[in-house]
């Protein structure tokens, strides 16, 4: 048999057998499901909302607190501008000196070189087919 008549064959025959049976697999319609749903007025909705918002806070009256005694204690910022400073200039170390030795010279690398021969090669001869006819 050729391969073109066994792929014809099992491509109908799955075909035939899916039109015959493939319906018996498939799952049932699943009912659809149906939410109520009611319709509000502007007022319901503004009441039903009205519970959710953030109640205000109280305001203080915070210019009616009295400054204490110790705000004098504070320097003012011209006070501080006016005091010294120390700028001397920090006591420097002394240099240690150490005795630097040239580095040793170093020997070049030397590196040999392989002999490469190449031996002369010669392409091969060409075959000839010889066919006899019976």
């Amino acid at each position: 048999m050729q391969a073109g008549y066994v792929i014809s064959g099992i491509a109908h025959a799955g075909f035939i057998g899916w039109a015959l049976f493939g319906g018996m697999f498939t799952p049932k319609d699943q009912e659809i499901v149906f939410n109520n749903v009611s319709v509000l007025s502007e007022a319901e909705f503004q009441a039903m909302i009205a519970s959710d918002q953030v109640p205000e806070v109280p305001q203080f009256d915070l210019t009616a607190l009295e400054p204490s005694e110790d705000t004098d204690v504070v320097p003012t910022l011209a006070e501080q501008t006016d005091q010294e400073v120390d700028q001397s200039e920090p006591e420097q170390p002394e240099p240690v000196a150490e005795e630097i030795t040239p580095p040793e010279p170093v020997e070049p690398l030397v590196v040999p070189t392989p002999d490469i021969t190449t031996p002369d090669v010669q392409p091969p001869a060409p075959q000839i087919e010889t066919a006899m006819m019976l």
